[in-house]
């Protein structure tokens, strides 16, 4: 996913992310409290040279040459000659590891000063570990004997033995709760991004490719929750792009299939915005199409009181040219599915060839909008008689197993589908697929 898809990710699963961060930040703050308080007691070992030589010495080589020695100490302070003799009177039910662990050298901006510090939950054994260290340090460097050649001797001795130190005043403080909120906020993200994967809905073109071979021939997922315009025009440039690729897609894989369903696996994937959109690009290159809006009512949106309609030429009762009216956009005819805002009797899908077959001759496609497959075989049906299929999955709505249940079901009854959509619109109210007022 890229920083779009994850941020619609965020929004969507915004209260999921907001308890996961809640709860992660309570446990690691509570986590953080309950540990027991570490104590620090530092020592400060101050090394100096001692020269004999006679005439000028020159203080800068002598200076590189204490830092140097201060440098080689701080390793030999946590060597196991000089803490195995402190481990052994402060701790010796301890490891020679864990014990190391415990012990933090640095040398000071001078370059002449050691600090040994010393971290406990005890602050009487902090300090006893400091200083023990510090002694045992100062009694190794002194011991060591004039350089060959050089004419320095090389003193330490401790400068501040380790004091007890105080309680702490607070056992959270700001970097602990800075890293709570880093790590709950990672966590909150996580479990929004992991409901998402563990939910299956598709999302990208991506999800429909890695279960299905067929072409995405629209790619509305980017576009967003915008009305499909009316003869206006368009209200957003990417949409209008997107509807132009599916245009020339269209065109390429359904030159020689006049008649094509459009159908859905689950509701609201926004089948009939789909068609509308197509439809309405399809007229804008100078086509004239037939909308077939053959939904039942509660998904259709083309009820016309007092008309004909798609039952009753099926039914025989009037014929093709007086049921189809003139859609709101140029080039557009409409036939919808039933009239006086009930359902009709069950059409005759047996009729339904001849009907294309004329519509076909009038028209340059036709388009059939078909309830989705979840709710209604009359897809099934339809996708028998027409040329073509498009199959449209919803972005954030249809889960990868109602596309691959609405594949099967389609391939079980002998219907190969030449396309499918990916859209992220609904409108709820397709405007061009409204009878011209």
């Amino acid at each position: 996913m890229d920083l779009r898809e994850y941020l619609a990710v965020f929004r969507k699963n915004a209260l999921l992310g907001l308890i996961v961060f809640t709860v992660a930040f309570a446990l690691m703050v509570f986590f953080v409290a309950s540990r027991p308080p570490q104590y620090t007691a530092s020592a400060r070992v101050l090394f100096t040279l001692e020269s004999s030589a006679t005439g000028e010495i020159d203080v800068a080589d002598l200076s590189a040459y204490l830092e140097q020695q201060v440098d080689v100490f701080a390793e030999i302070a946590t060597s196991p000659g000089v803490l195995q003799p402190v481990l052994d009177q402060v701790e010796p039910e301890a490891t020679l590891d864990d014990f190391s662990d415990k012990i933090d050298t640095r040398a000071s901006v001078s370059g002449s000063v050691l600090v040994i510090s010393a971290s406990d939950i005890s602050p009487a054994r902090a300090t006893a570990m400091a200083n023990g260290v510090a002694e045992q340090l100062a009694a190794v460097a002194s011991g060591v004997p004039s350089l060959a050649g050089e004419a320095f001797q090389l003193n330490a001795e401790i400068l501040a033995p380790a004091v007890v130190p105080a309680a702490n005043g607070a056992k959270v403080g700001s970097r602990d709760l800075a890293f709570a909120a880093i790590l709950a906020i990672l966590a909150g993200a996580g479990a929004t991004v992991v409901k998402e994967l563990l939910d299956g809905r598709v999302l990208a073109r991506r999800d429909i490719e890695s279960i299905a071979d067929v072409p995405v021939v629209g790619d509305f997922a980017r576009v967003g929750n915008i009305p499909i315009s009316s003869a206006n025009g368009r209200e957003d440039a990417s949409l209008q792009i997107a509807a132009k690729q599916m245009r020339e897609n269209f065109l390429h894989r359904f030159e020689e299939r006049k008649s094509v369903m459009v159908t859905s696996s689950v509701p609201s994937e926004g089948a009939g915005d789909v068609v509308a959109q197509l439809a309405e690009t399809l007229a804008d290159s100078g086509l004239r199409l037939l909308v077939v809006d053959a939904r039942r009512p509660t998904q259709g949106s083309g009820e016309r009181a007092g008309s004909a309609g798609l039952a009753d030429v099926l039914e025989g009762n009037v014929s093709l040219g007086s049921a189809v009216s003139p859609g709101e956009v140029s080039g557009i005819s409409l036939l919808v599915r039933v009239t006086d805002g009930q359902l009709a009797s069950e059409p005759s899908w047996r009729r339904m060839p001849e009907l294309l077959a004329h519509a076909e001759f009038d028209y340059d496609f036709v388009l059939v909008v078909a309830d989705p497959l979840a709710t209604s075989v009359d897809a099934v049906a339809l996708g028998r008689i027409t040329a073509g299929t498009i199959l449209v999955v919803g972005s954030g709505i249809a889960r990868l197993r109602d596309v691959r249940g609405a594949m099967a079901t389609l391939a079980d009854a002998g219907i190969s589908i030449q396309g499918i959509v990916l859209n992220k619109y609904n409108t709820g109210l397709v405007k061009n697929l409204q009878p011209a007022r």
